[in-house]
């Protein structure tokens, strides 16, 4: 979490350390520059291969085969630029301490379904093996939680696993509903992907706002690096916990636990 501070400086301190002050206020403004740029860089490349890939459908129009794949690719490109935006806003909140739980009552069985539906599109263009399981033992449906929250949280679980294993590559969704001793309801769901994985070193550092990490087994796909940070923030907020383990060149496991209340009537 981050504050804004106001820094106050008399005159004569002004007078006697204008460089001082400068090259201060340079070094501050320099990393909110830099994010920016990278912010601005990112949002550009899926706009501009959508644009591209428009005029390529309309140049090539009389073969379906062309036009089939151009789409796919033009589709791909807005889902990352939609995860790109999704995330910056997030991490608003996040970096002003800014969120605050909205709990209500929903479907979970609903929620689940969406995020199937939402994934599937991509996992397809991609020619990947996704599958999503249900374990819903006791017929568990109304809950009451922050809905929103929990969607995300899912969300960028799923889509990171999406992003990060290969065309052919497979992952699998294991969501299981389990009662506590206080007869509610905990949320586990289970991320297993065969994708490029990452280095143990690397695991606790993926959670800091913007870290990647650097390898050459790891591809260079677009991202801020934020959808881990702001999926384990909500999960701890929600009162949950998420864990990971991974092996690089292998894959990786993603586990969520959020507990959440049984709707009464």
């Amino acid at each position: 979490m981050t504050q804004n501070s106001i820094k106050t400086v008399s005159m004569e301190e002004d007078q006697d350390t204008p460089q001082r002050d400068s090259a201060e206020t340079n070094s501050e403004i320099t990393p909110g520059i830099s994010l920016m740029a990278q912010i601005s860089h990112d949002l550009r490349t899926p706009v501009n291969a959508m644009m591209g890939y428009s005029m390529l459908i309309e140049k090539f129009s009389y073969d379906r085969e062309r036009v089939s794949q151009y789409a796919r690719r033009s589709f791909l490109s807005g889902q990352i630029m939609m995860e790109l935006i999704n995330n910056t806003l997030d991490m608003g909140c996040v970096e002003g301490d800014e969120i605050n739980l909205i709990e209500t009552e929903f479907s979970l069985m609903s929620v689940l379904n969406d995020i199937q539906i939402s994934i599937m599109p991509i996992t397809e263009c991609k020619k990947q093996n996704f599958n999503f399981y249900i374990n819903n033992p006791y017929g568990v449906d109304r809950v009451t939680g922050d809905k929103s929250r929990m969607y995300r949280i899912l969300q960028n679980v799923i889509s990171n696993a999406v992003k990060y294993t290969s065309e052919e590559g497979r992952i699998d969704v294991y969501a299981e509903l389990k009662k506590d001793t206080s007869g509610n309801v905990q949320m586990s769901c289970q991320i297993r992907d065969t994708g490029c994985g990452m280095s143990k070193e690397f695991i606790e550092d993926m959670f800091k706002p913007y870290e990647r990490e650097q390898n050459a087994l790891i591809p260079d796909v677009p991202g801020l690096g934020l959808g881990m940070c702001i999926a384990r923030t909500f999960t701890e907020l929600m009162g949950g916990e998420l864990s990971v383990e991974s092996e690089l060149g292998v894959g990786t496991v993603v586990t969520v636990r959020i507990p959440l209340k049984i709707s009464q009537g």
